[in-house]
């Protein structure tokens, strides 16, 4: 007589074996699909702009392109104007190094006054790595070089994933709604109206927010004083595609530019206070009113989410991660058993917030009127 297995163990071992399956393919298969999902991602961007164009009885493929376009020529003008200042920059080169040297030398004999080690230890190690940082030059350029070609390739063909992923999008909903049993039909339709709005709103609300970030933090850094401010700006506003961390990722480059580059070592301050304001700001009102609504993911599955997709593909994969966790969230609350998944990955609603409210209410309520 055969051993009977029990049927929850099975459910169990079925679904650990199919996340282990599905993680080895997303990492083996990293270079294929993480172009595609962002393009998708992309086309979600774009869509509100082709959308307005279809509106007006203009052509599809002309409406697909023009949206294309727009949104080219916006990344265009803030890279423009970055690498303008970054070209200022490379020739402003040696005064920056000759203050970076006196700074060093100022933290040096700050280091030597407080904690007692002498400078010419310091300027041992210094040099260490220095020597160190030379030594591995040759290979990290040409590691740089790699990855800016397969970036560049990634890149170059975003735009023809977008152009086919929006002239095809009715052709993918069809399918869809093909290969479903004919009494889900109703439910696959809301699902897929739905997770489309969240991806479109996300996307849409994330670039509205580092285009506002633009501005804010490139003027910010400007009244500080920090020279290449538009640059800065842009650039720490760039990384706040990446929710929670994006914004000290960004903030990064100027501090540390502050540091070694200013004659006064109050801007570095000054710097990291103006990115504690600005990550409050996004945080708390940019984000959640812009972008909040629509995804509805409590931070623990944020935070999660964000280590898991930078693990499997790096930035790209804490840019896609968000996008994704709040999209499959949808598909849990569609089906009945999966609901309590959907649940725990989210946060309660305003509503939600204000129904809990008046039940607290009424029960004090009645409490004292018992008394």
């Amino acid at each position: 007589m055969s051993p009977t297995i029990d049927p929850k163990l099975l459910k169990l071992t079925l679904i650990l074996l199919f996340a282990v399956l599905l993680v080895y393919i997303l990492s083996a298969a990293k270079a294929f699909l993480s172009p595609i999902a962002l393009g998708a991602l992309f086309a979600y961007m774009v869509f509100p702009v082709v959308h307005f164009f279809e509106r007006k009885k203009v052509p599809q493929n002309l409406s697909i392109l023009l949206g294309i376009f727009l949104i080219l020529v916006l990344i265009a003008a803030g890279g423009f104007l970055m690498f303008r200042q970054l070209e200022h920059m490379l020739g402003d080169i040696h005064s920056l190094k000759r203050q970076a040297m006196l700074n060093v030398d100022h933290f040096e004999q700050f280091i030597e006054d407080t904690f007692g080690v002498s400078a010419i230890k310091q300027n041992v190690w210094i040099k260490n790595k220095i020597n160190e940082l030379f030594q591995s030059g040759s290979n990290f350029a040409n590691l740089t070089l790699n990855a800016t070609a397969g970036t560049l390739f990634k890149m170059g063909m975003l735009p023809v994933f977008i152009f086919y992923m929006l002239r095809y999008r009715e052709r993918l909903g069809s399918f869809l709604l093909k290969i479903v049993p004919t009494y889900r039909m109703k439910e696959t339709q809301r699902f897929i109206k739905t997770s489309s709005l969240i991806a479109q709103r996300y996307m849409f609300g994330v670039f509205s927010v580092v285009l506002i970030l633009s501005v804010i933090n490139s003027a910010g850094l400007y009244i500080i004083g920090l020279k290449y401010a538009i640059a800065f700006g842009i650039i720490s506003a760039a990384f706040n595609f990446i929710p929670y961390f994006g914004t000290w990722i960004g903030a990064f480059f100027p501090i540390t530019f502050a540091l070694i580059s200013s004659p006064d070592p109050n801007t570095a301050l000054y710097v990291f206070l103006f990115f504690a304001l600005i990550q409050f700001t996004e945080n708390n009102i940019l984000t959640p009113n812009i972008t909040g609504a629509y995804v509805r993911l409590n931070p623990l599955f944020t935070i999660l989410g964000l280590i898991a997709g930078g693990m499997l593909w790096g930035v790209t994969g804490m840019f896609v991660v968000i996008p994704i966790l709040a999209v499959l969230r949808n598909v849990m609350e569609h089906f009945e058993e999966l609901k309590p998944y959907a649940y725990l990955m989210g946060i309660e609603s305003n509503r939600e917030n204000y129904v809990r409210w008046l039940r607290l209410k009424a029960f004090f309520s009645f409490r004292r009127k018992k008394r």
